[in-house]
């Protein structure tokens, strides 16, 4: 009987020591790291303070954060402009047999679709070029890297 109680009390005071030893994880509020989160005031100060660094982006001043700004480096980017870039469409005609799958992919970027497999040996692959309204299909088919022959399907 004095087994099992030795235990029973060797397993509850594991329980309480694994409790203590991830109590952080459990409770975050005994965390003190977490007084952003705790605080909402200081989390709309924080974010008041970096509202006023982007507007001056070119800033020297020493900020509570402990960093001194380049004056040449924009501290915060607050507009970003995306250009979309689509790669040329190849045609029948703009792929002249003999070319190399690197350059074919060079001019024209990577195929939206690619199938690759041996036969006899020779390593065949097959490109497939999408326009970008999905209207017409460049299918370019190479022997060991080198294009051997392409056709265009439209839709």
């Amino acid at each position: 009987m004095r087994g099992i109680e030795a235990l029973l009390l060797a397993a509850f005071l594991g329980l309480v020591g694994l409790g203590i030893w991830n109590g952080r994880q459990w409770f975050p509020q005994w965390n003190g790291a977490s007084s952003i989160r705790a605080n909402p005031a200081a989390a709309n100060q924080v974010a008041g303070e970096f509202a006023k660094l982007a507007a001056k982006p070119n800033t020297t001043a020493k900020h509570r954060f402990g960093h001194i700004a380049d004056p040449n480096f924009p501290v915060l980017k607050t507009e970003v402009d995306i250009a979309a870039w689509h790669p040329a469409f190849p045609t029948v005609a703009d792929l002249p047999v003999g070319v190399s799958a690197t350059q074919i992919r060079t001019k024209y970027g990577e195929p939206t679709a690619r199938i690759t497999g041996l036969q006899t040996g020779h390593l065949v692959e097959q490109y497939y070029y999408f326009n970008p309204d999905r209207t017409r299909l460049t299918v370019a088919k190479l022997d060991g890297g080198v294009l051997v022959s392409a056709q265009s399907v439209s839709r």
